[in-house]
């Protein structure tokens, strides 16, 4: 299995769609501990080969979702989508050669 071979699906706040392939997505489990001691927080970290139009606030989730969705009812409905938080591009000789995003679990 080659490592960018997964399909995702990204949804934007203005109600477009986009699937991506050749993509790497994994969702993870984890744990932060500030002053108010320790909580789970579950992210995900997203590469895609290329460029491509990721946005902080974009909600992405694995394979290929529905194409009609409700933004007010859209977490509730997909059940395990992630909201991106970061997106940073890196580039080779010049050009983007992919991108990574990344973020949290739910609303």
């Amino acid at each position: 299995m080659r490592l960018l071979s997964q399909t995702v699906t990204v949804y934007r706040a203005d109600g477009t769609r986009q699937v991506l392939d050749n993509c790497y997505f994994t969702a993870k489990k984890g744990h932060a501990t500030d002053h108010f001691g320790t909580a789970c927080r579950d992210g995900c970290t997203l590469i895609v080969r290329g460029s491509c139009n990721l946005k902080p606030g974009d909600r992405v989730m694995e394979g290929i979702g529905p194409e009609q969705v409700e933004w007010d009812r859209f977490l509730p409905e997909l059940g395990a989508c992630h909201r991106i938080d970061y997106v940073q591009p890196f580039f080779l000789n010049g050009r983007v050669s992919h991108v990574e995003a990344g973020g949290s679990h739910g609303y």
